[in-house]
């Protein structure tokens, strides 16, 4: 029986090998999702990003899963949350990777950034529907661009191992458009993080420190009627449920 090392709401990851996990997908989960993140993991690694090498798709016990590089490591989430003197610090790794990500220009993905984010914005528990309609007729206005962009980046999906150096994961939403759209994503997963208080807390300081710390690394700065998703982040920010 292989070692269960962790769980999350789409899939388990079991060790297979000394230098592999399987990421085994629940029961009935779409194979085209799986498809996805395996090929555009393979595809993010050949670009030199650091992220785990997909090796196989494979079936096991009726399930289907992935063969990835194992990358021992603990979540930046985790981090934050345990040392939250350094969130800055934290927040700075954070904003540097996602520029990383973004240096990149992707025009063969086909995944369209704008609707998916739209799709977001329109499950956001924390907004109202007039606020989700202005931002998304706004977003519709973005810049077009194909750049790579994660798609659910979040401190969770970030990985750094005890040389320091951190790690992306979970590509299965990869996909290529403008960067102005992949920070407001960030703010829209957090609030969908454990409501436990501690963890609440980190991830308003989180998000109030990455997207300053993102637009000085990168070339975001742009006219205002762009900045629409970093300032619905920030707006989520401000009702952020408390115990």
């Amino acid at each position: 029986m292989l070692e269960q090392v962790g769980h999350g709401r789409t899939a388990d990851i079991f060790v297979a090998s000394d230098n592999k996990v399987l990421k085994l997908y629940k029961k009935g989960f779409p194979i085209e999702a799986i498809r996805e993140e395996y090929e555009v993991s393979q595809y993010v690694h050949d670009l030199g990003i650091n992220v785990p090498r997909a090796f196989e798709m494979i079936e096991r016990d009726g399930r289907l899963g992935i063969i990835f590089e194992r990358v021992p490591g603990t979540s930046l989430l985790h981090l934050m949350t345990r040392r939250p003197l350094r969130i800055r610090r934290f927040s700075r790794t954070l904003a540097a990777l996602h520029h990383h990500v973004h240096v990149h220009s992707v025009a063969d993905l086909s995944r369209n950034h704008k609707e998916i984010l739209a799709h977001n914005i329109q499950s956001a528990p924390l907004l109202t529907d007039a606020e989700k309609s202005k931002i998304i007729h706004q977003l519709q206005g973005l810049p077009e661009d194909h750049k790579l962009c994660h798609g659910d980046y979040h401190p969770d999906n970030v990985l750094v191992t005890d040389q320091n150096n951190s790690c992306v994961i979970d590509w299965m939403t990869g996909m290529a458009g403008h960067p102005l759209g992949d920070p407001g994503n960030i703010s829209l997963q957090l609030c969908n993080v454990n409501q436990d208080l501690r963890r609440v807390d980190a991830c308003r300081n989180i998000a109030h420190e990455y997207l300053p710390e993102l637009e000085s690394t990168s070339s975001l700065r742009t006219r205002p009627e762009h900045r629409l998703p970093q300032e619905s982040a920030r707006r989520l920010l401000v009702h952020w449920p408390r115990r």
